[in-house]
This record gives structure tokens, sequence and C-alpha cells, in this order.
């Protein structure tokens, strides 16, 4: 059984071969978001922060640090959200229900986005076994 220390580094070097590959694929998005806040997924009832605060042009990361359960996360604003962000990574586009959705998340995985306007959104976290909760991204 791994220990936490090295649980977390493997986590930290997942986020940054995921960063480095988007960049690489796409170099326009270099310099993209600003700066990059993480949402930790704990459990149905412990999103950190439930409500994230960020400025335009920051992304949001969310990791998935549930270790019996896999999550699912999803916007569901439409065109609000489409317009309003870019450069996801880890999430496809969930046309036309609503805007961008992720695959099941394992324990450790990652998804990101970038915001580009002023707004609320709001997206679900759906748990496998069972369960939902609602989080928010504020940009100021």
């Amino acid at each position: 059984m791994m220990n936490k220390i090295t649980v977390l580094l493997i986590a930290i070097g997942v986020v940054f071969i995921s960063t480095v590959v988007v960049f690489l694929g796409n170099p326009g998005t270099i310099g993209a978001a600003e700066s990059c806040k993480i949402v930790t997924i704990r459990g149905r009832d412990n999103i950190e922060p439930n409500m994230l605060t960020i400025t335009k042009g920051d992304c949001a990361v969310w990791m998935n640090w549930t270790r019996d359960q896999d999550v699912l996360l999803s916007f569901k604003e439409g065109e609000k959200c489409i317009r309003a962000t870019k450069t996801p990574v880890g999430f496809k586009m969930d046309v036309p229900k609503g805007c961008y959705i992720a695959g099941w998340l394992k324990y450790g995985e990652t998804v990101s986005l970038v915001f580009t306007q002023p707004g609320t959104y709001s997206y679900d976290v759906e748990f496998k076994v069972g369960g939902k909760n609602k989080g928010t991204i504020v940009v100021k």
C-alpha cells in the first residue's frame, strides 16, 4: 500500500504531465491561464472548496481524491459555459444537453478548464456508487 506522500507525488506528476502534453499539443494555449486553483473531491459531502472564486483567465483543476469512488463532473449551462471557457483537459463536449462532461475519474485523476468570462458557473459531481453534489465556480 502506498503512503500518502507517494500518492500525492504521483498525482502532482499526473497533473504536470497532462499540462505539458496539452501545451505541446496546442502551443497557442501556453500562458493561457494566469493561474490554476484546485478543487479536491474527497467524498459526497466533501468538495474543497465547494465554491471556488477565481479571476478571469484562471483555470480550475478538479482532483478526485476519494479512495473508493469514481466521480463524474458535468457542466449543464450550455452556451453560457461554452462561451466562457477554453482549453478543456479531460472534458468533452456534452451537446446538446449541456456544456462539458468528464468521464468517470478514478482516484487521483484530474480535469481542468480555463474560464475567460466573469460569471457564476455551476457544475454537478456524481458518484459512481451513488449520490450527487454540486459545486460553483465564481469568475471575477
